[in-house]
């Protein structure tokens, strides 16, 4: 993990489209009435960052089952996103990094998670780490195909 951090430190983009981010857009963040999001939750770790990230967070989310890319829910994603604004080429040619980087991200916390909090800490649900570990080795296997073919 220790090469996979320095990578991404390495190739980490300086500059693309920011704004105010969720950055914790998981399914179970999100509620919907019928099939439209009815109610969104859980702002703690929202921040300024890159809009491309927030977007990273949640292709991880919810476009793998068991750390299984789920290619039809990707084009899903990446299409009605466009539908409303369209990536830039830098976003484009960053979003392999800023995947592995949000891999990595969930995947220490889990980590941490798992080893630090106590047995019946209601304030922490213990999550597997291993998800985002296969997710992680997924996106280190397409480092070179931007459009996750």
């Amino acid at each position: 993990m220790r090469n996979e951090l320095y990578y991404i430190k390495k190739k980490w983009p300086n500059k693309l489209p920011s704004g105010i981010i969720h950055a914790d857009l998981f399914p179970d963040n999100v509620f919907f009435k019928k099939n439209d999001i009815s109610g969104i939750l859980d702002f703690y770790f929202s921040c300024f960052d890159f809009l491309i990230y927030d977007l990273a967070i949640v292709v991880n989310a919810w476009c793998f089952s068991s750390g299984v890319f789920q290619k039809n829910k990707y084009y899903k994603l990446i299409s009605g996103y466009e539908s409303i604004r369209k990536l830039k080429t830098s976003e484009i040619e960053s979003f392999n990094i800023i995947l592995r980087g949000a891999s990595l991200r969930f995947f220490l916390t889990r980590a941490i998670d798992s080893s630090v909090s106590k047995k019946g800490n209601i304030l922490v649900k213990k999550k597997d780490p291993e998800e985002f570990y296969k997710i992680l080795k997924f996106h280190k296997s397409k480092e070179n195909d931007f459009k996750y073919q």
